[in-house]
């Protein structure tokens, strides 16, 4: 193939991955929508209407709500392909990370493929958004069962890497393998298992390879290598950054009726909107609600001075959540705005001349929601106390 053949094929590659990834950017956003609404629904039954004895009927609901994060894992996955999220990076032990991967992996890869898990980072922390190193690692994992069509063992490990990896001058990281047992990869190859439109399965599979794996790294501040042995198996070196701060705390919210003040909702979709409302009525609030942008502005006027908070959908019909968002901060700039998508990541939002206070990824968990809505709330109740002449301008 000469040079000119080359490059028209990566152009008409680009094109077509691009024209995917607008698909697949649709996609999760819809998919996530309704996993939003049914996640949140399942939340605020079992949170707030069942007794403390049903545990048959908490049991059952808590088995669809694991179902529904594996659905948003195979969303978030599609997505991240096509327009990799920013990495959410905080405290993580890598053990947690490698047996999430591990749990989803039990579940999907062929019954002949034995899974093993080996620890060698002691305490050690990484610095980390725990989704997508999971995801990393289903993806890696999943790879590995593909070159054991006929079974063989997948070894997760971990261990501490004291000066970094040879091409990196920072210190301090944690490594973790991803070994198999299986073909092998030729050594003309070897090299390209990283490129974006290389694959090496005819007439299958996506041709994104494990690039997803190697820009995730990157936003790690991390990296990856590979060794391979046709005939013996591969060996995936993933080196991730360690940090000396605490694990947060997990998510423990009080969902009592504790809260007050007045949130407005703007979705365009009821089944969203409605399991939101029950939830936040709940904890105190009282909730408006508007289907789109135009009407949500109208409330915000007719409400002045009685609205404390907006939750907003991005993606909507007619002016997207970006525009919505302009205009409120325009109206009342110390108004906070809680931005919400489906897509799973702050897509565009460098666009707009402002920023939300805060920022959900659909389908969220609902404490999230409400330990965020009670910071907003109360930072803002204190900017208030400290400049009382705010005021709001009605358009």
């Amino acid at each position: 193939m000469s040079a000119r053949e080359f490059r028209q094929s990566q152009f008409h590659e680009s094109e077509k991955m691009a024209a995917l990834g607008t698909l697949a950017l649709g996609m999760a956003n819809s998919l996530n929508n309704a996993l939003a609404g049914i996640t949140t629904t399942l939340e605020t039954v079992r949170a707030l209407h069942l007794p403390a004895g049903a545990e048959d009927a908490h049991q059952q609901l808590a088995q669809a709500q694991r179902a529904a994060r594996g659905a948003a894992r195979l969303v978030r996955r599609l997505a991240q392909a096509s327009a990799p999220a920013p990495s959410r990076l905080r405290p993580v032990d890598p053990a947690t990370a490698v047996a999430e991967a591990v749990a989803v992996l039990e579940r999907e890869l062929d019954r002949r493929v034995a899974i093993l898990t080996r620890w060698g980072h002691g305490t050690a922390r990484i610095l980390a958004d725990p989704e997508q190193i999971a995801d990393v690692l289903v993806n890696m994992g999943h790879n590995a069962g593909e070159a054991m069509p006929d079974g063989g063992v997948l070894t997760f490990s971990t261990a501490l890497e004291p000066h970094g990896p040879a091409w990196s001058p920072e210190e301090g990281f944690v490594r973790i393998e991803v070994q198999d047992t299986g073909r092998g990869i030729a050594p003309a190859v070897l090299p390209r298992v990283f490129e974006p439109f290389f694959t090496t399965k005819r007439g299958a599979g996506s041709g994104l390879g494990l690039a997803p794996v190697y820009g995730i790294l990157q936003q790690h501040g991390g990296g990856v290598s590979v060794e391979s042995v046709q005939g013996e198996g591969t060996v995936f070196h993933l080196y991730l950054r360690r940090t000396s701060a605490p694990i947060p705390a997990p998510d423990e919210v009080d969902l009592s009726s504790t809260g007050t003040g007045t949130i407005l909702v703007i979705d365009d979709d009821p089944l969203i909107r409605e399991p939101m409302r029950r939830a936040l009525a709940h904890c105190g609030y009282e909730v408006c609600e508007a289907p789109d942008g135009p009407q949500g502005l109208t409330l915000l006027d007719r409400e002045a001075g009685r609205i404390d908070l907006v939750v907003l959908d991005l993606w909507m019909p007619g002016p997207s959540g970006l525009e919505v968002l302009a205009e409120i901060k325009r109206r009342a700039a110390w108004l906070p705005v809680i931005l919400m998508s489906g897509h799973g990541s702050e897509l565009g939002l460098a666009a707009g001349p402002e920023r939300p206070d805060a920022y959900l990824g659909k389908p969220f968990p609902l404490p999230e929601l409400v330990r965020t809505v009670r910071r907003l709330i109360a930072d803002a109740a204190l900017l208030a106390a400290e400049s009382p002449e705010q005021g709001w301008e009605v358009a």
